[in-house]
């Protein structure tokens, strides 16, 4: 009922102020909630035509471009934005992952080192370097920056996945385990938990 309320309003206020960036943002927003995407996304280019200036609709563009696999669009959209406004963090770890879908891992990792170094408390920073360093074979940092993400942010669980998969290719089961135990006592009915497990034993060849 509160989502339709603000659906009406948002619709009026567009129809009565249609040249409006903040309305129509406001209608992007509730697109990206109930996954319209195309339709988000439609919504903030008009945003970003009104107001080339607006950080968080020309961020939210970005962010749905790279949803969409269009990652060459993020680079040309925020590359001058981070040189700008360097420590826009959300902008930074968005510009990292489009360089990655690009292929342009060193760019992306130098990105997100000099992230870590403004903001070395963030999880998702560490995340991210440590997915980019697997794409470039560098076990053991991807490893330590996983081990760090996971340290910052117990209780998400992306990173103790990438951890177990690390353990399952180097063929370390014991690690694994004792990391599906983690997830497991975090969240007792943890649906991936028990999943991990699973493919640790199906590796191991105990099923």
């Amino acid at each position: 009922m509160k989502r339709r309320r603000r659906w009406s309003r948002s619709r009026i206020w567009d129809r009565t102020y249609p040249n409006s960036p903040l309305v129509k943002y406001s209608l992007a927003r509730l697109y990206v909630q109930t996954n319209n995407l195309n339709q988000a996304l439609a919504a903030v280019d008009q945003v970003v035509k009104l107001s080339p200036y607006f950080v968080d609709a020309v961020l939210l563009q970005a962010e749905l471009h790279l949803k969409n696999g269009d990652a060459q669009s993020v680079v040309d959209s925020l590359s001058g934005l981070v040189k700008q406004s360097p420590g826009l963090l959300r902008a930074e770890l968005t510009l990292a992952e489009a360089y990655r879908a690009l292929g342009r891992l060193d760019e992306a990792t130098a990105l997100v080192r000099e992230q870590i170094k403004r903001s070395p408390q963030n999880a998702a920073s560490y995340f991210l370097l440590g997915v980019i360093l697997q794409q470039q074979n560098k076990v053991t940092e991807a490893r330590e920056a996983l081990e760090k993400a996971a340290q910052l942010a117990p209780d998400n669980l992306s990173s103790l996945q990438q951890l177990i998969d690390l353990d399952i290719a180097s063929k370390n089961y014991a690690a694994g385990h004792r990391r599906v135990d983690e997830v497991l006592q975090k969240q007792s009915n943890s649906a991936l938990g028990y999943y991990l497990r699973g493919k640790t034993l199906l590796c191991r060849g105990k099923v």
